[in-house]
């Protein structure tokens, strides 16, 4: 059974971004996973080369073959949903994160994410 925990967060440029966070467990301990948390974007965000549509997406952090991997499903509202996955690094917080959010950066008028927090996790993940 899972918990979720449901937040609302603002952009800077006000925009609203939701998240949802729940456990995650590794199957294969060749792989680790942190927790998943789910993202509402009220409008397209690029990540890495990518441009996510608005929509609900589940965001998780993979470590594989020693590479910080970071990965968008969604979105949900769709009939065929896809995986993109991007390169990221963490930052270790000093202590564990209270909630979970998004930081998005408009870049040439294109709102790029920036980093994300997930609640109870202990690092920020840059991407």
């Amino acid at each position: 059974m899972q918990t979720f925990m449901d937040e609302v967060q603002f952009d800077e440029g006000g925009a609203v971004v939701q998240m949802r966070t729940a456990s995650a467990v590794a199957a294969n301990r060749k792989e680790t996973k942190d927790k998943k948390g789910e993202i509402v974007l009220v409008k397209p965000a690029r990540v890495g080369d990518t441009i996510l549509l608005a929509g609900t997406y589940t965001f998780q952090h993979v470590v594989s073959a020693g590479q910080n991997i970071a990965t968008f499903t969604g979105p949900r509202e769709t009939w065929s949903q896809t995986m993109t996955k991007v390169n990221c690094t963490n930052e270790p917080l000093y202590q564990k994160a209270t909630h979970t959010s998004v930081l998005l950066e408009n870049v040439g008028g294109v709102d790029r994410i920036k980093e994300i927090t997930i609640a109870g996790e202990d690092v920020v993940h840059f991407l």
